[in-house]
């Protein structure tokens, strides 16, 4: 239970972006799938891009509570994932 809390604390640092991207994506009438994975590549290039431009690492304090980089990242995608779905379903049902 631990770790999930410390994810959701690390994914809310992305959470008005990914909402942001969620409207955008589903207005301009692209498939859940795509933006998905639009998604997951742009979070990939985001690491690639923090872990260049800075020289050591800011994942220390999720690290130091015994937090793996790959679980953080995995987590952010899946998060991200149901909350794609979620608004899918409601802006369906909405409009």
């Amino acid at each position: 239970m631990q770790k999930f809390k410390l994810s959701l604390v690390f994914y809310t640092q992305f959470l008005w972006v990914s909402l942001f991207a969620n409207f955008f994506f589903y207005f301009i009438g692209i498939p859940i799938i795509v933006s998905l994975s639009a998604k997951i590549a742009f979070l990939g290039f985001f690491i690639f891009w923090r872990k260049i431009k800075d020289e050591k690492s800011p994942y220390v304090f999720y690290q130091n509570l015994g937090l793996s980089l790959r679980y953080l990242f995995l987590s952010v995608v899946v998060f991200d994932a149901v909350l794609l779905k979620i608004c899918y379903a409601v802006f369906n049902f909405l409009l």
